[in-house]
Order: structure tokens, then C-alpha cells, then sequence
């Protein structure tokens, strides 16, 4: 994530509100499961970002390759991040 943020830990206001999005909902996920590190999804509260999607997001560490796994309770929408 240390792409889309300044050296201050912001992200950047001359970034395109997408991007801006995306990236704050990747912060966010980062950050629920960073509390417990979950390894099965589990559920945390956070709204997909899918424009009009009720759905919520579940997420776990895959630990076997450094991964953490999301997926929407509602979409197809899902996803890893890596290199954290």
C-alpha cells in the first residue's frame, strides 16, 4: 500500500477519486485484519465498495504465501493482497 500514500501515510489528494476509493477500502480491510488475523473469512463489517453492492466483506491471512484473501458476502467481488 506504500504506493498510493505520501510519506506521511496519506493518500495523496491529487489522486483520482477511484483510486483514492480503492485504496481506502484496501486500507481498511488491511487494518480489520490486522487485529485478529484471521485464517478462515470471516466477516468484518466493512460494506463492499461496489457501487449500490449491500454486500460485506470477509477476509483471512493465507498464511502459506503471505496473502490476505477478501470476498464479498453478496458478489463475485474478491481478491488478494500481497507484498504488505
Amino acid at each position: 500500500m506504500q504506493h498510493s500514500h505520501n510519506e506521511s501515510g496519506d493518500i495523496p489528494k491529487h489522486t483520482a477519486k477511484e483510486a483514492r476509493e480503492i485504496s481506502a477500502f484496501f486500507s481498511l480491510v488491511i487494518d480489520d485484519i490486522m487485529k485478529t488475523l484471521p485464517s478462515t473469512l470471516t466477516s468484518t463489517g466493512i460494506r463492499c465498495f461496489k457501487k449500490r453492492c449491500p454486500g460485506i466483506i470477509s477476509s483471512e491471512v493465507l498464511i502459506e504465501n503471505s496473502k490476505i484473501h477478501w470476498k464479498c458476502s453478496k458478489y463475485r467481488n474478491e481478491g488478494t493482497m500481497t507484498g504488505l
